[in-house]
């Protein structure tokens, strides 16, 4: 039984590095099978911890039931842990929108950026670490394209700031007045 102890003590402390380590590359990415991989080490962490109690709590007392309860407790953890993993999955596999708060940051950018007029149809989506914004910004209409082009350039810089360890890929759609209205008219036909 005592070197069962030894065993799992060793285990659960490399786990704990390892989880440590693959905490921080998930974190500084933000990529999803690095966070997937940490809550598997993390998952194993808990099973090592939980065998070893359960080890030194049946020594101690002889209760057999200890182990299959620190189990279905494991159980739960990790079918608890996994959901948001699997919600950004499917929110990925679904091209679904970035988040209203990132939304809301690119409309304040765009908002306070001088050198358009206006803008229409911003659309984002993301895949795993890449970040795609689609924008139609809209000019005064004697820009000359060489300003026109600095301008959206500047967006363009701005814009992957925003978004630290993610590659940022956008489209500017440049127009020279605001038409809107009549695209909306022609995609109602």
């Amino acid at each position: 039984m005592a070197s069962s102890i030894w065993v799992m003590s060793a285990s659960l402390i490399i786990t704990l590095f390892l989880v440590m380590f693959l905490n921080y590359v998930a974190k500084k990415t933000q990529n999803m099978v690095i966070k997937a991989d940490a809550l598997h080490y993390k998952t194993d962490l808990f099973s090592n911890g939980a065998v070893l109690m359960a080890l030194a709590l049946i020594s101690m007392t002889g209760e057999q039931l200890i182990d299959p309860i620190l189990g279905v407790g494991i159980a739960i953890f990790m079918i608890y842990s996994s959901m948001p993993i699997i919600k950004e999955g499917i929110l990925m596999l679904l091209d679904a929108a970035l988040p209203q708060e990132d939304i809301e940051k690119i409309k304040t950018l765009l908002d306070n950026e001088k050198g358009i007029n206006d803008y229409h149809y911003l659309q984002t989506r993301e895949s795993g670490s890449h970040i795609f914004i689609s924008v139609h910004a809209v000019y005064n209409i004697s820009i000359s394209l060489y300003d026109a082009h600095l301008v959206a350039d500047n967006i363009e810089a701005d814009m992957k700031t925003l978004f630290e360890g993610k590659t940022v890929h956008t489209l500017i759609h440049m127009d020279p007045y605001d038409d809107s209205e009549i695209n909306e008219m022609e995609d109602g036909h």
